[in-house]
């Protein structure tokens, strides 16, 4: 069995992290996915084939690509719901097939995240036209002198990666972020369309535990490749609400300050387990960026129509482009 010891002096890595939307066929099966659906309840009115609670009515799942931006269209009064998706690669593990002392399972041969933080950054500085969706009205902290609330979103504490596997243990320190939502019942004229203000979208690994080899690799692709395929569910169900017509960019990333992987501080023997820490993203780490989502709430105007000048006595079309974030 592996075991969490001290820290002590760690092999020098490179590892990246990935970060992927999810993209489960199926509401009803996970809510890792993109959605758009037309009620929202903060009270579970079900639960998923996971076992996490659903939230929404009205599902309309969204294809998304990993690799450029997409536009979503969202009617006002609507809800949309995002989650996001972890991969660590290049993080090989020294001791990978050992079963160690006393022949428990063999060890994995990459490991994976330790702990991970997110925020979803908007271009909606007021949350006028977007705004992010609380847990409830209950005060979490303050942001530039105004109240902050949790924010509705889960972290994975109860499945494994996104096909569905319950046999790696999730987070056990998770929180999902702060936000100010522009609604009613909230902090009034203090809206903010960022996802994670004071406190980013956390989740951390509870060294020790019953499950700690399955701990090691959670996150990690043991085919070294990172795809969204051998993702981890990070989190889901994070969830805003289009109040009025415009056009808002959402852009998720990880932040490196506190995130932090699994790394082997002293190799098995005959006689004694291998021993395992977290060390923290460093300059030669690369977290490779994930596309921002554009969202388009309501009918958005049309840029200025075509107008036609003289200029020396001859016609001269032109078009000017008004830009609405």
């Amino acid at each position: 069995m592996a075991a969490v010891a001290a820290l002590g002096t760690n092999p020098a890595h490179g590892v990246t992290l990935s970060l992927y939307y999810g993209q489960d066929p199926s509401y009803a099966h996970s809510n890792n996915d993109i959605a758009v659906a037309t009620g929202f309840s903060r009270y579970s009115s079900g639960t998923d084939a996971m076992g996490n609670g659903e939230y929404l009515s009205g599902v309309t799942l969204q294809t998304v690509s990993q690799t450029s931006i997409t536009t979503i269209s969202l009617p006002i009064g609507d809800y949309l719901s995002l989650s996001i998706d972890a991969v660590l690669t290049g993080n090989p593990n020294p001791d990978a097939g050992d079963t160690g002392y006393g022949q428990q399972p063999a060890q994995p041969s990459y490991l994976g995240l330790s702990d991970l933080g997110v925020e979803i950054a908007s271009t909606d500085a007021t949350a006028s036209v977007l705004t992010p969706v609380a847990l409830s009205p209950k005060t979490l902290s303050t942001y530039n002198g105004h109240t902050t609330y949790t924010g509705f979103g889960e972290i994975n504490q109860k499945q494994g990666n996104n096909s569905g596997n319950s046999n790696s243990p999730a987070y056990f320190l998770a929180g999902p972020g702060d936000v100010q939502p522009n609604l009613a019942g909230f902090d009034p004229g203090a809206g903010n369309g960022n996802v994670g203000l004071n406190g980013f979208a956390f989740g951390g690994a509870s060294p020790g535990n019953a499950d700690m080899l399955a701990e090691l690799a959670q996150f990690a692709p043991q085919n070294n490749v990172a795809s969204y395929a051998g993702a981890t569910d990070f989190e889901d169900s994070i969830m805003f609400q289009g109040l009025t017509a415009g056009l808002v960019t959402l852009s998720p990333t990880a932040v490196a300050s506190a995130t932090g992987y699994w790394v082997n501080t002293a190799a098995a023997t005959t006689s004694t387990t291998s021993s395992y820490w977290l060390k923290s993203f460093s300059s030669s780490d690369t977290i490779n960026p994930i596309p921002s989502l554009v969202i388009q709430v309501g009918n958005v105007p049309e840029p200025a129509s075509l107008s036609l000048l003289a200029v020396g006595g001859t016609g001269l079309l032109s078009r000017r482009n008004r830009r609405q974030a």
